[in-house]
């Protein structure tokens, strides 16, 4: 990033990633280590891009702010992106060796970000699938692109129907355009269900294979999406958990992904 290299040009700092390490930098030194991505768990083992620079953003303010790297790197290791602290960022499950990501993703960039941590976390042999919907509010344009977003990048996808957040909306005309968006992209195959806990039970059974990855987008029944995944035997995966299925999907030698606990 020539950034970086202005930034140390003129005396200043830079904050970057070395070789998986937050690591800060200054013109003449050796960078300074502040943290492993794999001990940052905001960032998902650095499967999250959005968050990685997050965290680079995160860093530099907070050592601008005179905070001193020992405390930073604290800061940065105890954050989680789980349902208790973080509910509806990024809130990671497993169901055997499915992982199940709730966002609240809600435009084309957000939607865009949840698919992309959700490729990083698919394992060899696995598929990409997509819980979508939107608040009614957003414009037609934007749900098609949307759509076409999700149709590109998943290998399958549900459009979830809104029972609370049509805003103005008639019911079915949300999907149309979520459908509309998807056909752009080429895939004219786009079922939909009821609710978000729908959805995602049609794509749970039958059982996708090992791998495989499910995005909700999780804007109405976080709560419930929850309780179905524990009701089919998966639990909220710790970060540790998060690193082994990230590196089962970089294909580490021998790490394979998780099974039935």
């Amino acid at each position: 990033n020539p950034h970086l290299a202005d930034a140390l040009d003129a005396g200043g700092r830079a904050i970057t990633v070395l070789d998986g390490t937050v690591v800060v930098m200054r013109r003449g030194l050796d960078p300074i280590p502040v943290a492993d991505l794999a001990d940052i768990p905001l960032t998902l083992a650095g499967a999250s891009r959005a968050n990685v620079a997050n965290a680079l953003a995160a860093t530099a303010a907070a050592l601008g702010a005179g905070a001193s790297i020992r405390a930073v790197r604290a800061g940065l290791s105890s954050f989680t992106p789980d349902a208790e602290h973080n509910s509806g960022r990024l809130n990671l499950y497993g169901v055997g060796a499915v992982t199940v990501l709730l966002d609240m993703a809600h435009n084309e960039a957000s939607l865009a970000s949840l698919l992309q941590v959700a490729d990083a976390l698919r394992a060899p042999g696995g598929v990409l699938a997509a819980v979508v919907s939107t608040p009614g509010d957003r414009s037609d344009e934007a749900v098609h692109a949307m759509g076409a977003v999700a149709g590109a990048r998943a290998d399958r996808m549900v459009v979830a129907g809104k029972r609370h957040y049509l805003r103005g909306r008639e019911p079915g005309e949300l999907e149309a355009l979520w459908r509309a968006g998807a056909a752009e992209a080429g895939v004219t195959a786009v079922p939909t269900a009821g609710d978000e806990v729908a959805a995602l039970g049609s794509l749970l059974e039958p059982a996708l294979p090992d791998g495989s990855v499910v995005a909700v987008c999780a804007l109405e029944q976080r709560a419930e999406l929850a309780a179905l995944i524990r009701a089919r035997g998966g639990h909220e995966l710790s970060p540790a958990e998060v690193a082994v299925r990230v590196a089962a999907a970089r294909g580490a030698p021998g790490v394979v992904a998780p099974g039935p606990r």
